[in-house]
């Protein structure tokens, strides 16, 4: 159940319709008597079994009196006993009560302070000392008129309606300290006396649902609910009518009472309600409307939470730390909200610091029991609608990587340099002829180590050549065993790092092959942006790279040129005329992919449509047609437009147009990527996973590229326990333990909710990649799920670049486990 609002008798109970009840006013009150003896025995003791005998033994002598009615001294001298011991009974009563209704219920919260859990006091006003006397006022004139039975008519009902309170407030009390059978007590005497009857029922009710006791719980909101009729002409008839509903879920027929109230009483509370309704209802920003009209200080915490609820983790901040601010309380559960607000503002070691503080001072299961959470998968990968509609507005983190992965997938694999092998073999055969053997051996032996080198680069391009990426990184890699230092070696290894999305590894190569040849330019740039994708510093490669730029010995103008403007881009400058590539394509001497890939790119920063469709036809015919470059092209000539109306085109071209996959099959990643991607876009992931299913299955021999291209479209198909298993064959079958296989390997396993394996996997990911931002994120998150706050607040103190944005992890609150408390 959720969070009850209080009931709250006070002044107004004085337009309560009362039962005419007190007609024969000496046969009630004996009545009363009986009724009310167990609770006033146990209150007065014996002093109240003497007071019943004394009024038994005046009703029994009561013909007497009426014979003895016309000696006016002894019938004055009577009633002013009887009035004496009224008073003195009720003011007893005013003066001893226990504490007023604070809260009827709140659902089972957390306790870890000794603090009780009941909040937001509401007191029940009693009938005042001034009313009291206005009563008391009213019997004497009764009496001196000569009205005798009116007068006590008025005592009467005085007894009986304070007792009714009394009894509330006793059950009040115990409803508070948790003793909830005898609040049960209290609230059926007060309903046996016929007062507050619905009130008292609602409290009742409450206190059976702690019990656990459903039966009970109907009982008492069905008896509140045929008693409300008593209540139809009271100003607290809207509110009262609005919780019976509320405890009976009947939530729709609550709106009605609550926004059209039938009195200024309760307003904050009617408010709290309302904005309770619109929340079940799932309208949040009148929900919040609601709360922020009433203006009450006390609500701060809970419209924060609703900003937080709506996306304004930035207004949400800043009311619940004005909160905590304002308050002397120590509460954990708004500063555990405000943490988890960090992590959504991307304020991560903030988040951190809030969680160590807490976890000093209270236990940590008990912190997780707060707000358990659930880590899951970005809304922005899988929901087509988001994807399309931001298709050309992506962020710059993501305009970042994929434009560095389009450099990347076009940039050139280098040969060996074949004069300088032959120079080598000569100078050996020059050496021999003239009987230097040392000399000779030692340039032969070089000359032979250096065509070994040569002969494993060549048959690696030849595996490029063939669209088998691996197969090539598994060639090259070995060969770098033997010769490290071969520097046309290390900047293949870093490209095929690079284009298999493992940046880390290609930084490492990238930064050697530039070492060992600092003319090497495109070596020192691709360094720079494998550093920006991996989030390490770039300073002091940038520094060397500028300084030395203008004394290298460039092959030509245009090479020059084209470096300068790469390293441009790679600086954060957009815009660049581009102008020596205009000439050198006018010449029609650009034959460069990756000089063509590079204008295309600067065109997009124009934003003008024209500009853009020729550049990327441009790359497109530079590359002989590429399946990467015909996608982009195809994508480039409806620019800006809205893809839905361009989907049916595209889903044509797909089908009909891209039939050699090889690369997709055995490529660089980016092909996969691109491919799974855009039909992803056009809503073909399953007339692709038949393909690729087919594929494999007529397939022999390494079959571990179409795997890839299975596993991802799978997650595109957020069919993630296939993915998860495909990606684990990957891995222990066909050892392709890369940082990406790794990543997406515990991606899956978040999908399909395998949290312990998403951990090791995100480990292994980040052992291969210890600069990966997605991986601590997503480690954070994940050992926070399963309630290690320790463990997670370690992850998010590492994420130290500020306004970081996860492209792939989200988190949401575990209501679930919340209901389960």
């Amino acid at each position: 159940m959720a969070d009850k609002d209080v009931i709250n008798l006070d002044e107004a109970n004085s337009n309560i319709p009362k039962k005419n009840k007190f007609k024969g006013i000496f046969v009630k009150i004996p009545a009363f008597l009986n009724k009310v003896k167990p609770k006033f025995s146990s209150i007065f003791g014996g002093a109240f079994s003497k007071a019943r005998k004394i009024f038994h033994i005046f009703f029994s002598k009561l013909p007497i009196l009426k014979e003895k009615l016309r000696n006016k001294k002894i019938l004055y001298f009577a009633l002013a006993v009887i009035g004496i011991l009224f008073i003195a009974w009720i003011i007893f009563l005013l003066t001893n009560k226990d504490e007023s209704l604070e809260e009827i219920y709140k659902p089972k919260e957390v306790t870890i302070t000794s603090q009780s859990n009941i909040t937001n006091v509401t007191k029940i006003k009693p009938i005042q000392k001034q009313e009291l006397q206005d009563l008391i006022t009213k019997a004497a004139i009764l009496y001196n008129s000569g009205q005798i039975l009116g007068a006590l008519d008025i005592y009467t009902n005085i007894s009986i309606f304070s007792s009714s309170i009394a009894n509330f407030n006793l059950g009040v009390a115990k409803l508070n300290t948790n003793y909830y059978k005898d609040s049960i007590i209290a609230f059926n005497d007060t309903i046996n006396s016929g007062e507050n009857v619905a009130a008292a029922a609602i409290n009742a009710a409450v206190a059976a649902y702690k019990l656990n006791d459903i039966k009970m719980y109907d009982y008492y909101i069905n008896l509140a609910s045929g008693t409300m009729i008593d209540w139809y002409n009271s100003p607290l008839y809207s509110y009262l009518y609005s919780l019976v509903n509320y405890y009976s879920m009947n939530y729709f027929n609550m709106l009605s009472s609550l926004k059209n109230t039938t009195s200024n009483y309760y307003e904050k509370e009617n408010a709290n309600l309302l904005s309770k309704i619109y929340l079940n209802f799932n309208d949040d920003y009148n929900a919040l409307k609601t709360l922020l009209d009433v203006q009450d200080v006390n609500n701060s915490f809970t419209i924060g939470l609703l900003q937080a609820r709506m996306g304004e983790y930035d207004l949400a901040y800043d009311r619940i730390d004005n909160y905590l601010r304002n308050t002397t309380l120590d509460n954990p559960q708004a500063q555990m909200a405000l943490a988890l607000i960090e992590l959504k503002r991307s304020n991560f070691i903030q988040s951190a610091n809030i969680y160590d503080s807490l976890m000093q001072k209270y236990d940590m299961k008990d912190l997780n029991k707060i707000y358990p959470i659930k880590i899951k998968l970005q809304d922005s990968l899988f929901d087509v609608n988001i994807i399309q509609k931001n298709f050309w507005n992506r962020s710059t983190t993501q305009n970042l990587m994929f434009s560095y992965k389009i450099l990347f997938y076009f940039a050139p694999f280098r040969v060996f340099d074949v004069e300088e092998t032959i120079s080598s073999i000569r100078d050996g055969g020059l050496k021999l002829k003239m009987n230097n053997i040392e000399e000779a051996n030692n340039t032969l032996l070089s000359s032979v180590m250096l065509s070994r080198i040569n002969s494993n680069i060549t048959q690696g391009l030849k595996e490029i050549l063939n669209y088998d990426i691996n197969g090539a990184l598994r060639i090259m890699k070995q060969a770098s065993l033997s010769y490290p230092n071969h520097q046309v070696l290390q900047y293949n290894l870093g490209l095929i790092y690079a284009q298999l999305n493992d940046f880390d590894n290609a930084r490492k190569h990238f930064l050697k092959a530039y070492h060992l040849d600092e003319n090497d330019i495109l070596s020192g740039i691709f360094a720079l942006m494998c550093s920006d994708l991996t989030n390490i510093d770039r300073g002091r490669i940038l520094n060397d790279i500028t300084s030395s730029f203008e004394y290298i010995n460039f092959s030509s103008d245009t090479q020059k040129e084209f470096y300068r403007s790469l390293l441009n881009f790679v600086n954060g400058n957009i815009l660049d005329d581009m102008l020596w590539f205009s000439q050198n394509d006018k010449q029609n001497v650009i034959t460069n992919p990756m000089m063509s890939a590079l204008n295309a790119l600067y065109s997009v920063g124009t934003r003008d449509k024209s500009t853009i469709v020729n550049a990327f036809n441009g790359l497109n015919k530079a590359s002989n047609y590429d399946m990467v470059a015909m996608i982009l092209s195809k994508i480039a000539n409806h620019y800006n437009e809205d893809i839905k109306s361009f989907s049916l085109n595209l889903f044509d071209f797909f089908k009909n147009d891209l039939k050699k996959l090889d690369l997709v099959y055995t490529g660089p990643s980016l092909a996969r990527q691109i491919y799974v991607y855009m039909a992803f876009l056009v809503g073909a992931n399953s007339y692709v996973d038949e393909i690729l299913t087919n594929k494999l299955l007529n397939s022999q021999g390494d079959v571990s590229g179409i795997l890839q291209a299975l596993a991802l479209n799978s997650i595109y198909l957020n069919d993630f326990e296939r993915a998860f298993v495909y990606y684990n064959s990957l891995i222990d079958d066909y050892k392709l333990t890369t940082s990406e296989n790794y990543f997406l390997a515990a991606v899956s396993a978040i999908g399909s909710n395998h949290y312990d394996n998403a951990v090791a996997l995100i480990q292994l990911s980040r052992m291969n990649s210890n600069t990966n931002l997605e991986a601590r994120y997503a480690l954070g998150l994940l050992h926070q799920t399963i309630g290690n706050l320790n463990l997670a607040s370690l992850q998010f103190h590492q994420i130290h670049k500020e306004g970081f944005k996860s492209d792939f992890f989200d988190f949401e609150i575990d209501t679930s486990k919340i209901l389960e408390e």
